[in-house]
């Protein structure tokens, strides 16, 4: 280690009085001298200068461009446009999705922005920025895609409130069959369901021979409702246990809407046009 030491020394001791002596002599000298090292020492290093000059201009922080203000606002242009077809693709979507589903006759599809939402659990509503000068009216259903989400209760000229079927002891008949991606099957079981005090989930018994799955859907069956919305998805089968009090005899069957309900940002309100009432 202390060869090591005093060799670098040497060198370094070396290196020093070179630059001293080529400070003193003439700069003729001093370049007749230095020449022929310097043209070594490129010859060596240049191999290894191109790649290192690439290395650095990759890690060099690209120079700020200058951007105008009228090429700004174009972009913003476009991407609200961008936006803008993406939600009315969408919406058309969902239209096609409800005639298909329905095959309704003589109903207007009304889209409505979800302005409000109530954090009332004995009461849960929406309210929505569409109202009676646009053909609302109080009883008129109220979805979200195929999902049933409630019905107009409440109408003002510009507003109206939409009372959601999650509200605790909401009783629905409805319809429970296989989901659409499963095969045909004869499984058609009608039962009353009834929305538990949560506001979660719809609590529904039915006979344990009842050929019940989790999975299956529960599709609206209930007279109450106009018969142009008979069919829309209630929610589907979560659970099935046996009923406590009878358990031989009967199963309790659990059924939650497809979607959160009370976070929902627009709904479809069926304006069914040869009638003033959704009654």
């Amino acid at each position: 280690m202390r060869r090591v030491s005093l060799n670098t020394r040497a060198w370094l001791g070396v290196l020093v009085a070179l630059f001293l002596l080529a400070s003193l002599i003439p700069a003729r000298w001093a370049n007749a001298l230095w020449h022929r090292p310097h043209v070594v020492v490129v010859k060596v290093l240049g191999p290894f200068t191109h790649q290192l000059k690439r290395v650095a201009d990759t890690l060099r922080a690209p120079e700020s461009i200058e951007i105008s203000p009228e090429y700004r606002l174009d972009l913003q242009q476009r991407r609200y446009f961008e936006q803008r077809i993406t939600q009315l693709e969408q919406e058309n979507a969902e239209l096609r999705g409800l005639r298909g589903h329905f095959q309704a006759q003589n109903v207007r599809f009304v889209k409505a922005l979800v302005t409000f939402w109530s954090g009332s659990r004995n009461t849960p509503t929406i309210t929505i920025n569409r109202g009676s000068h646009e053909g609302i009216r109080q009883g008129q259903v109220v979805t979200l895609g195929v999902q049933l989400v409630g019905r107009i209760a409440q109408v003002d000229r510009d507003l109206a409130a939409v009372g959601l079927i999650t509200r605790p002891n909401t009783s629905l008949s409805v319809r429970i069959v296989p989901p659409p991606d499963v095969e045909p099957a004869p499984r058609d079981v009608r039962v009353r369901a009834r929305m538990e005090a949560s506001g979660k989930q719809f609590i529904a018994v039915v006979p344990t021979g009842e050929p019940v799955r989790v999975g299956d859907v529960a599709h609206l069956a209930d007279e109450s409702y106009p018969h142009q919305a008979l069919g829309a998805v209630v929610g589907v089968v979560q659970h099935i246990e046996p009923l406590p009090e009878d358990p031989t005899l009967w199963n309790r069957i659990e059924i939650q809407p497809t979607i959160a309900l009370h976070q929902v940002d627009r709904v479809w309100v069926w304006v069914i046009e040869d009638s003033a009432s959704a009654e």
